[in-house]
């Protein structure tokens, strides 16, 4: 797909070693197809600099190992900013099933306790998959889905997705929190060159 685009892949190692077999692309883009398997295996898909990029959530390192830069971002840097918390769902466990073809039958991996599990509805033909997209589901549930949307004066071409970052001069509650850059975009319009980010959290910081 980065080939078909003119991009160059640059794959996490962790991720890199993922085998993928027969998935499906129906309907969606290239891109969204990359997102939905990010996603499985709790890892990001995204363009930046010319470049493919299919890294592991909450890392705050580049598909090679290098840990990202940190950002600072005053609320004078923005125009808006919106954030928002929703409420967290007690998912103990998530469940997927996958189709055992030698056995005929089907089969199901849970992460994290059987009990009160969500079942993910999707089917799953092999149990490497099934297992992935488990342990991804189960390691969202657990994160606080937490958001800052910031649409910044000036553009910013130099900020990645999952860059820790700190800003200043909002409410205490937001000050406070560790933030990571979840989403990135970029555009040239009437008000020149702007940039919008989505920032998540995941816990507050230490202190």
């Amino acid at each position: 797909m980065a080939k078909h685009h003119g991009l160059k892949p640059s794959c996490a190692p962790a991720l890199a070693s993922i085998a993928v077999k027969g998935k499906a692309q129906s309907r969606e883009s290239d891109l969204a197809f990359l997102r939905r398997l990010g996603r499985e295996h709790d890892a990001i898909a995204t363009i930046k600099r010319g470049r493919l990029i299919l890294s592991p959530i909450g890392k705050a390192t580049s598909p090679a190992g290098r840990a990202l830069p940190a950002l600072t971002i005053n609320r004078y840097d923005g125009d808006t900013h919106n954030f928002s918390r929703q409420k967290r769902d007690d998912v103990p466990g998530v469940s997927a099933t996958w189709h055992d073809r030698k056995g005929g039958k089907r089969e199901t991996f849970t992460a994290g306790k059987v009990d009160g599990a969500k079942k993910l509805s999707r089917v799953y033909g092999t149990e490497a998959d099934a297992s992935a997209a488990a342990n991804a589901a189960h390691s969202r549930a657990q994160r606080e889905p937490v958001s800052l949307d910031l649409s910044l004066a000036l553009g910013r071409p130099d900020i990645s997705p999952e860059q820790k970052t700190t800003v200043v001069g909002y409410k205490n509650e937001i000050d406070a929190a560790a933030w990571i850059v979840g989403e990135v975009s970029h555009s040239v319009g009437d008000r020149g060159y702007v940039t919008k980010l989505k920032l998540e959290t995941v816990k507050a910081k230490d202190g």
